[in-house]
């Protein structure tokens, strides 16, 4: 087994490239093992823990800064309290993302309910509260349409061209709603 590798052989090792290395040198968050007379950098296999953790770092949202900070400081407190924090940031962006999939998920059901019903349509569907739609096809969508529904636009439905009675239909039942 090797006891030093090459800043090359190094970086194969912890799949990161040498360019990586020379940064991290740079700014003194991982520091070769020794250096020759003609300038080549050399690691021990017993840095790839510190590479390792240095990519664990970077994967929850650590900057380099801060993961050389981390390695500098011997507080395992000020450690704890740094992943506390990283952890309730991703248990943020994981709530946020789980919103954003059942949004998605929300207006594929309708679109398939939109799809069903097929184009020029005005319908009724039960959802929270009563909502009615007039699904036309795209291409029939001029830029100036009106939208005269309350979750219309949240669709990207756009409607034109309707008759008094069904604009009446739609704007007491909107009214109704918006009052509720």
């Amino acid at each position: 087994m090797k006891i030093e590798y090459t800043t090359g052989d190094f970086a194969r090792l912890c799949n990161i490239t040498k360019k990586t290395l020379f940064h991290y040198d740079k700014i003194d968050l991982l520091k070769p093992t020794r250096v020759d007379e003609n300038g080549y950098r050399y690691y021990t296999l017993y840095q790839f823990d510190v590479v390792s953790a240095i990519k664990l770092y970077q994967t929850i949202g650590l900057s380099l800064k801060e993961i050389a900070a981390l390695f500098r400081d011997q507080e395992t407190a000020d450690k704890e309290e740094i992943l506390t924090n990283q952890k309730q940031a991703i248990q943020e962006k994981i709530t946020e993302l789980q919103r954003i999939y059942a949004g998605i998920e929300f207006m594929s059901e309708r679109f398939a309910v939109f799809k069903a019903k097929g184009p020029n349509v005005l319908f009724h569907e039960q959802l929270v509260k009563d909502e009615y739609y007039q699904v036309l096809p795209r291409q029939a969508l001029p830029s100036d349409s009106y939208n005269f529904l309350h979750y219309g636009y949240q669709y990207g439905l756009l409607f034109e061209n309707w008759t008094d009675v069904e604009k009446e239909a739609v704007t007491k039942a909107t009214n109704f709603f918006s009052a509720s």
